[in-house]
């Protein structure tokens, strides 16, 4: 029995590039190894959820500010409780000392009769940083 040319099943060799083949061939053996495919594809997929849970955003946290108990202090609190993200203690000026020391407010604020205004804060604290941009802008 001869076979007709026409019935004769067609090399794919031979009709494409040899490049093809090889990055087919690479292809096929990338997908029978499953551990390479969790590798490659599934674990950076986990690892980036895992992360992005860990590190989601969240709102900054209010400043804690203490304010000496004074008589000319009533403009001074009724100003820093109108602003955002800060939570004013009207504390008497021992007490203002230890809450800064250690460390339940960032900044102390000493208003003076004559309508200045002090500012004790903690040089060593990352929040200083803050006060003393707000006290430059203060200064004006």
């Amino acid at each position: 029995m001869t076979l007709d040319r026409s019935t004769r099943v067609k090399n794919t060799a031979d009709n494409t590039p040899a490049i093809a083949q090889l990055t087919l061939s690479r292809f096929r053996e990338f997908y029978r190894e499953p551990e390479a495919v969790f590798w490659v594809f599934i674990f950076p997929i986990l690892l980036a959820g895992g992360l992005g849970i860990a590190f989601r955003n969240r709102p900054a946290e209010a400043s804690h500010i203490a304010v000496a108990r004074s008589a000319a202090n009533s403009p001074v609190v009724d100003s820093l409780k109108h602003a955002s993200g800060i939570v004013v203690d009207v504390l008497d000026d021992t007490a203002a000392a230890a809450a800064l020391r250690t460390g339940k407010v960032a900044l102390v604020v000493v208003p003076r009769a004559s309508g200045s205004v002090e500012y004790r804060f903690d040089e060593a604290r990352p929040e200083s940083r803050t006060t003393r941009m707000v006290r430059s802008f203060a200064r004006g």
